[in-house]
Parts: C-alpha cells; sequence; structure tokens
C-alpha cells in the first residue's frame, strides 16, 4: 500500500435527513450527487428506492443496493454477512428486526446475483485514509452516541442560551446504541481527524477525531459496516 496523502477534503454535496430514519437515504443522496452531479435526479431516487420497499428500515447493504442500479462502483465491507441474530435485544432493531431479519439475509444471500460486492472483513483507519486519498468517498455506519463532532460541540456552547441548535436530530443524549449513517469525505493525518457530512447536522462540514471516529464505527451494533464507493 503506497503512501497517502497527509490531508485530504473531498468535496461533497450536503443533503439533511428529513425524518428521524433516513439518514442513510441523506448520505445516499449525498453520494449520488457528488458521483452524479447534475444528471442527479430525485424523482429517479425516489422511484428506486420505492421498488426496493425497504420502507423506513434502511441498512448498509441497501444503500448499496441503491449503487448498483446506478452502476456506482462500491466494496461493501461488513463483519457479518446477514444479520446479527443478537441485535434482537437491541432497542434500536426491535421494532422491525424480524421483518428486516429476513429482507436482510435475502439481499446478502443473493448479493452476487444483484451486483452488490459484500466482503466479510473489518476496514483499517489507514485503508480508510488510502481510499480517500485517492478521491474516493465512503458510507459509513457508527454509533452516534460516540461522534463528538468539534465543530458543533463549538457552534451548541454558542448556541446553548439561544433557540436554535445547530443538528436537526440530536443524537448525542442518549447512553445506548443509535445506528446513524454518515459520509466520511476527508482526514488530516497531522491534526489526527476525520471530516465528514452528518445528514443530522446544519454544519456542511463535521469533524472529529480518529480516535472517537474509530470508537463509533465499531461500536457493538454497526458489525463495522463501510460502503467504500468509486470514483470512475
Amino acid at each position: 500500500m503506497t503512501d497517502v496523502c497527509k490531508s485530504v477534503n473531498i468535496p461533497v454535496p450536503h443533503v439533511i435527513q428529513q425524518t428521524q430514519w433516513d439518514c442513510g437515504l441523506a448520505c445516499a443522496q449525498m453520494a449520488l450527487r457528488h458521483h452524479l452531479q447534475d444528471s442527479y435526479s430525485v424523482e429517479q431516487f425516489t422511484a428506486i428506492c420505492q421498488d426496493l420497499d425497504f420502507n423506513e428500515s434502511v441498512w448498509t447493504i441497501d444503500i448499496a443496493h441503491i449503487m448498483t442500479k446506478y452502476n456506482i462502483k462500491h466494496h461493501l465491507y461488513t463483519q457479518t454477512l446477514g444479520v446479527d441474530s443478537r441485535y434482537k435485544k437491541q432497542d434500536f432493531y426491535e421494532d422491525t428486526f424480524d421483518e428486516d431479519e429476513k429482507r436482510v439475509n435475502n439481499l446478502f444471500s443473493n448479493a452476487e446475483h444483484l451486483g452488490i460486492k459484500a466482503i466479510k472483513r473489518s476496514v483499517t483507519l489507514r485503508e480508510i485514509h488510502q481510499h480517500l486519498s485517492e478521491n474516493h468517498i465512503a458510507i459509513v455506519l457508527v454509533n452516534s452516541d460516540l461522534l463528538k463532532c468539534k465543530i458543533c460541540r463549538e457552534e451548541l456552547e454558542l448556541n446553548q442560551e439561544g433557540s436554535s441548535w445547530h443538528w436537526m436530530f440530536s443524537c448525542c443524549t442518549s447512553t445506548s446504541y443509535a445506528g446513524h449513517f454518515i459520509v466520511v469525505c476527508g482526514y488530516d493525518k497531522t491534526e489526527k481527524t476525520i471530516f465528514y457530512k452528518n445528514p443530522s447536522s446544519y454544519s456542511e462540514l463535521c469533524i472529529c477525531s480518529s480516535k472517537d471516529f474509530d470508537k463509533a464505527r465499531k461500536s457493538y451494533g454497526t458489525d463495522e459496516d463501510i460502503l467504500f464507493l468509486y470514483s470512475k
């Protein structure tokens, strides 16, 4: 593996999620706007999502499936090629777990036929740096309770006595797992930070320490899911 750049910041359009559940779709839209630019169509995206029929429960493999519809090269890395049955006891998953388990396991079983490239293994931070340094972005599943954006925190402190909040859906107050998708678009090796687009934040760019990023993406409940996307 070649040496990577010291700092990378890939310009990606920022899309804010509309509800509590659609962070994954917002991240997919950011990626598609980045890859397709002017040829991206909201109407086409909406039609594809309706056709895939995942309702209000979006898993990483659902996002990968969306990318296949646009012929965008990708690699989905995960520790579990399917659904970990232990998650049924997690509050975050329990409401739709039984339905999701059948659908998601079916997607993994048919991944090759569907054009989804799913690989069972973890990804190192160095590999993420390498991917970004080649001008490619990634969609990452994290435990949002463990993400600590420096920009959002500073903004929150400035607005503590005001009425405005820096993020639309506060994800940093619970004590349990809170699955959340972000678009990782850069890093600074000197500062040991990661740059990302957070669909629940009004900030155009979020920044957290590499240490916090690793904790959030490796948290129990994420399966260390990461979707590497490749520019043409």
